[in-house]
């Protein structure tokens, strides 16, 4: 029913990334609604995303059904136009799932990130990636004139397909790289311990995981585009397109599951100490530490003591504000009281040393 054994093997994998990719999408909402209590328009974009993975399994099913891994004439003829349909509607789909995912990473990066040159960067490529996913996602529907000339029917004309799906290739490949490098030099600059500094690398860096099965990818693009039995040699780029869309959606959430994850685990991510409760917008977790920072006794006249208290508030966003309550004496014996407060963001900005808090997740 499922046509050969590497054609059954696409089906699951395919089925165990999609699978894998909404638990992690389940699970960020889950931490953003429940936890955090704000839902941005990253988190509407991966959805989208998400609901387009899920279709592209879907039509990867209809493609095995209807002759995928088969040679094209052991095919029936009422099969065939179905499976060229089916590959037909996979192309648009896999485009919009990519492009969905990019721009809810980059939305991300300008609530996270309050650094001026991240957000110039951010809007410039914001209407690049728009435009771009236009171009992949209408070019894919458009690519015969008229559209049924892909399947066969009737007489029309169609693009280059080598070209066509090389340069939207190269064009993935090269948002991929600019979007993993963004947050990499501000990483190095957080205001954390470097246990936490490394976990976030790792998890950026996973990025470079979907980069990398892109390029992979590019091989199978060759064969299917230059090939003339196109369902035999469409098993390959079925299965990469389909890890490569669920790895984007998965790296793209991995990110927003900090406040489930330091819920659940508060040692993996070094969070100690006593936690209070949830503020009505997610702020909550209180942490007290009190120290007795100097006492100094100066040799003229009086005892100068100094005592400070310091409270660091920790939302589940991963914004540390700092609280410090100074109590001096003076020579005459009485209190000197100050109370500063500074909030620092945990990514500074370009020309202060800390900059207001802002969201982290």
């Amino acid at each position: 029913m499922f046509g050969p054994p590497e054609v059954q093997l696409v089906l699951v994998l395919s089925s165990f990334f999609v699978g894998l990719a909404f638990l992690t999408v389940i699970a960020r909402l889950c931490a953003r609604i429940m936890i955090v209590r704000i839902i941005g328009a990253e988190d509407y974009l991966i959805i989208g995303s998400m609901a387009a993975s899920i279709g592209f399994l879907i039509v990867e099913m209809l493609q095995i059904k209807y002759g995928l891994g088969l040679h094209l004439a052991d095919i029936a003829p009422e099969f065939q136009v179905k499976f060229f349909q089916c590959l037909w509607a996979t192309i648009p789909v896999y485009n919009l799932s990519l492009v969905l995912c990019k721009l809810s990473i980059v939305f991300q990066y300008k609530r996270v990130f309050d650094v001026p040159t991240v957000k110039k960067i951010c809007r410039v490529l914001l209407p690049v990636l728009v435009v771009y996913g236009m171009w992949t996602v209408l070019g894919s529907v458009f690519m015969c004139v008229p559209v049924k000339f892909f399947w066969g029917e009737g007489e029309g004309s169609c693009m280059n397909r080598l070209a066509f799906w090389f340069s939207n290739a190269a064009l993935n490949i090269t948002t991929d790289i600019i979007i993993i490098a963004i947050p990499m030099p501000l990483i190095k600059r957080l205001q954390i311990p470097l246990r936490q500094k490394i976990i976030l690398m790792v998890v950026f860096a996973f990025g470079a995981f979907v980069c990398i099965t892109s390029i992979v990818r590019l091989r199978s693009l060759l064969d299917i585009s230059t090939s003339p039995d196109t369902s035999f040699d469409g098993v390959d780029i079925a299965l990469w397109s389909n890890i490569e869309i669920n790895l984007a959606i998965i790296c793209a959430s991995v990110p927003a599951l900090k406040p489930l994850v330091s819920k659940i685990f508060p040692k993996l991510l070094g969070l100690t100490g006593r936690s209070g409760n949830r503020s009505g917008t997610g702020y909550a977790q209180h942490q007290d530490s009190h120290a007795l920072e100097s006492f100094k006794r100066h040799a003229n006249t009086a005892t100068h003591a100094s005592a400070v208290t310091s409270s660091a508030i920790r939302g589940n966003k991963g914004i540390y504000v700092e609280h410090t309550f100074e109590v001096r004496e003076d020579n005459d014996g009485k209190n000197i009281n100050s109370r500063e407060g500074s909030e620092r963001n945990l990514v500074p900005s370009d020309n202060e040393p800390y900059a207001k808090s802002r969201e982290i997740v």
